[in-house]
């Protein structure tokens, strides 16, 4: 149908897809976010906002190490580990801002190694 024709087409138009909040979209599942950020769409998302999505399994959020041109990221209230952030942090060069949660398990092990997980080279 062409509604569906041009609905796709939007689907894949870059421009719109550069900044996405997804903030405590309860109706949201990870199906259906993995099928709203696919390969295509994740080259040119810029800003993300995922945070408190608490239900959604850290697996289904690790994708946000493979959209390369991220500046500006939010995890906070997610399942997202300290190794997550980690590969966050080591993988997305252009990233500028980031904001997360810890477990309280985690914040002693963030102290400790803090400096150098928020440490990279440019």
């Amino acid at each position: 149908c062409q509604v569906c024709r041009r609905l796709a087409a939007l689907a894949r138009d870059k421009t719109l897809t550069r900044s996405l909040d997804f903030y405590l979209e309860t109706r949201l599942t990870p199906s259906d976010l993995k099928t709203y950020v696919n390969r295509t769409v994740r080259d040119s998302i810029q800003k993300l906002n995922l945070s408190s999505l608490y239900w959604f399994p850290a697996q289904d959020l690790r994708f946000v190490s493979s959209c390369k041109q991220l500046t500006y990221l939010n995890i906070m209230d997610t399942k997202l580990k300290l190794q997550d952030i980690e590969k966050i942090l080591q993988t997305l060069q252009y990233l500028d801002s980031i904001a997360f949660s810890l477990e309280t398990s985690e914040v002693e092990s963030f102290k400790k190694a803090g400096a150098h997980i928020l440490s990279r080279e440019m």
